[in-house]
């Protein structure tokens, strides 16, 4: 009698290893495994080989699997048919972003990096250096920050922006200032960003630095703008207030970006939307705020206490600098 209880002992803890055992042979490929409802999808978003139902099906880093599972079946023991997988290609979905800036203009120029304060930098930690006829740069995930170019590194230039904390997302950014134009493109076609000169096309800036290095903006702590008239052709295009958010492209939708330096003449492109001002759709993917935020409102928003995930923070950062330079709020 002894020996039989301890057999089925024995026989009920090799099952339960067993159970154990297929389960997680079965679903530790998968990022996220918790106690589904019926209909429920896993997704996978990493490179795995699933067995399902005596199938395997490879899926590549750049593949989303989506399994849904069978109506009324427990997870340990499912049986799912070849009917409820689904492969097709992820979104570009917080991945790694490669920018490549050629430079068109004919003066030297010089180029700087900076990240917000919660992002990695970008790959190699790059330095103010002079900016090359071509440079490529590569950034992480979860990287939030900007990219400025002009005759000096003054931080209040032209700047390239982006992140990949939510998607690849990227927009052109003359809130501070202005030194050069600068049009991003994703893999068809210019999205954000503007060719205009100002220098040529607005006559003389009413506050400068250096000799035409940077025209300061003096909307940079002005959530909600106008435009000032020096930075009007450019409106709704690049930003040219906090708020102008239909400057930005919303989802690039590729992981390659190439961006120009320069002018229609110098060989940069312009965005189909470059001359229509603020008379247009926003691109973000996330719907606008119902009505314009102001100064104290813009802070809290990018403190987290609205419910927003864009990794730019324009409206704290704008309004904190406009602030220390004594600039209009």
């Amino acid at each position: 009698m002894k020996a039989h209880w301890i057999f089925a002992f024995l026989f009920t803890l090799a099952a339960s290893w067993q159970a154990a055992a297929q389960k997680e042979h079965q679903w530790s490929t998968f990022d996220v495994v918790e106690t589904l409802t019926s209909g429920t999808p896993i997704t996978v978003l990493t490179s795995a080989v699933v067995t399902i139902a005596s199938n395997p099906v490879a899926t590549s880093s750049t593949t989303a699997l989506s399994v849904e599972k069978s109506q009324g079946a427990g997870l340990q023991n499912a049986t799912i048919p070849a009917s409820v997988i689904s492969v097709a290609p992820a979104p570009v979905n917080a991945g790694v972003m490669t920018i490549a800036i050629s430079n068109y203009w004919t003066a030297p120029l010089s180029v700087s990096y900076f990240q917000n304060s919660d992002s990695p930098s970008a790959i190699g930690a790059p330095q103010p250096a002079p900016l090359g006829s071509l440079t490529q740069v590569v950034f992480p995930t979860n990287w939030a920050g900007r990219i400025v170019i002009g005759k000096t590194t003054d931080a209040d230039g032209s700047k390239i922006e982006g992140s990949t904390t939510v998607w690849n997302d990227i927009d052109i950014s003359y809130v501070d200032g202005f030194s050069v134009p600068i049009v991003c493109s994703n893999a068809t076609a210019p999205v954000t960003g503007c060719n205009v000169n100002l220098w040529d096309v607005s006559g003389p800036c009413a506050n400068t630095v250096g000799e035409e290095a940077v025209c300061l903006n003096p909307m940079q702590g002005v959530p909600d703008g106008p435009a000032d008239p020096w930075f009007l052709p450019c409106q709704g295009v690049a930003y040219t207030f906090p708020n102008d958010n239909v400057a930005n492209d919303g989802n690039t939708g590729t992981t390659d970006v190439s961006c120009c330096v320069g002018t229609e003449e110098m060989g940069c492109g312009a965005p189909v939307m470059q001359g229509k001002g603020n008379d247009q759709a926003s691109k973000r993917a996330l719907p606008a705020l119902e009505k314009p935020l102001e100064s104290e409102e813009a802070m809290e928003h990018d403190e987290g206490h609205f419910a927003s995930p864009h990794g730019h923070s324009h409206l704290r950062k704008h309004v904190a600098k406009a602030r220390s330079r004594g600039r209009a709020l």
